[in-house]
């Protein structure tokens, strides 16, 4: 009788561990995949270190301004945004090695790159099925396709019409330019349309010069552009290298027009070429002269944040997170083809400065603006094309 009661309890404790065990196994399962299912992981990658990292950093910081604000809200759908990011380093090899790190750990939205020279990985990523929203990529090669990438920003080979318009009315005659061959996808398009619009203006280029991380030699460039006698030079560069470059031409006391594209012209040219870079002509898609409400807003919440200035990169950054929140709301999923398809289905999206209109290849448009540099402010240039 004993053994029977014994055995009886032995298998009452075998029932009743093996209930515990399911218990713990199921409770844990479930908060585990609870957890993920209220959690949208999206990715960045930008270049947070390397000679375009002002761009990476600021676009950051504007996207986790927009992250926090939309978690702080309740998310998107209830379900909270983790933010992972990772670091290109300015090269095209980090840069690939970021989009299949994102791959292997299922993060299938990206907002990245900052510069047009990690164009490859672009590609990389759209036949990984991610879908793709970059805050400052500007290059032609990546307009007109039919892929699962979008941006906030046109591209950018525009502005040499600007330029070139103001050779044209300064009777300007020898030109020269002066280019990042380690972000030629911005660069060359923008080199050769200015090229084409000076060839239709009977004007030839007296001087051409292309650099890279390891042969940039900006005493050099003056030197060359004060020998030749150029009336003009057009620096296609990020706004550090612009900057020495024209802080050398300074040093030589010679006077010329000087133009700086869209990457080279923001706020870091005032503050690294100081008083050198007085009545420099640029180009940029950002309105520094805005004071629409939802503009100063951001930018007393950013300088309440950073306790710094925002940038342009960090209002691109800011939207292009904004804009994915509205896709992956109204494509109520976070698959690929759907937040393209609820993008061409919405067309156009309230930016910080003005609307972003799409087109059916989720190319982006928007006004381009014309500055000089005056009194270490940006001073709006009205360019009749």
């Amino acid at each position: 009788m004993k053994a029977f009661y014994c055995d009886i309890m032995d298998k009452k404790l075998k029932i009743l561990l093996i209930m515990v065990l399911l218990f713990v196994f199921s409770y844990f399962s479930y908060i585990r995949f609870f957890k993920e299912d209220q959690v949208i992981k999206i990715g960045f990658v930008g270049s947070l270190t390397g000679k375009a990292s002002e761009l990476g950093v600021a676009t950051r910081k504007g996207t986790f301004i927009a992250v926090n604000k939309i978690n702080e809200s309740g998310g998107i759908k209830g379900k909270k945004i983790e933010l992972v990011i990772k670091d290109d380093k300015t090269s095209r090899e980090n840069a690939k090695e970021a989009i299949r790190e994102f791959n292997e750990e299922d993060i299938n939205i990206v907002i990245g790159f900052s510069i047009s020279g990690m164009y490859e990985a672009v590609l990389y990523a759209d036949k990984k099925d991610m879908f793709m929203i970059s805050p400052t990529m500007t290059t032609i090669k990546l307009s007109q396709r039919d892929d699962n990438f979008t941006r906030v920003l046109p591209e950018n080979s525009k502005q040499s019409d600007y330029f070139a318009k103001l050779i044209e009315d300064k009777n300007s005659k020898k030109i020269g330019v002066i280019y990042d061959d380690d972000n030629r996808e911005y660069a060359t398009p923008i080199v050769q349309r200015f090229k084409n619009n000076l060839k239709n203006l009977n004007i030839n280029i007296s001087y051409e010069r292309r650099f890279t991380k390891f042969d940039m030699n900006a005493e050099l460039f003056a030197k060359d552009i004060k020998r030749l006698g150029l009336d003009s030079i057009y620096m296609v560069c990020n706004s550090t290298d612009a900057a020495k470059i024209i802080q050398q031409i300074e040093k030589l006391e010679y006077n010329l027009d000087k133009y700086a594209s869209s990457w080279a012209f923001n706020e870091e040219l005032i503050s690294y070429g100081g008083k050198t870079v007085e009545g420099v002509y640029g180009a940029s898609e950002y309105n520094y002269l805005n004071k629409n409400k939802k503009y100063l807003d951001f930018i007393n919440e950013y300088k309440n944040y950073y306790n710094e200035d925002a940038t342009f990169g960090a209002v691109f950054g800011y939207e292009s997170m904004m804009i994915l929140k509205q896709a992956i709301e109204n494509a109520d999923s976070t698959m690929s083809k759907d937040i393209k398809n609820s993008m061409l289905n919405i067309k156009e999206f309230d930016g910080v400065q003005s609307d972003i209109i799409y087109d059916e290849y989720l190319d982006a448009s928007r006004e381009t603006f014309i500055y000089r540099i005056e009194n270490s402010e940006f001073k709006r240039v009205y360019i009749d094309l």
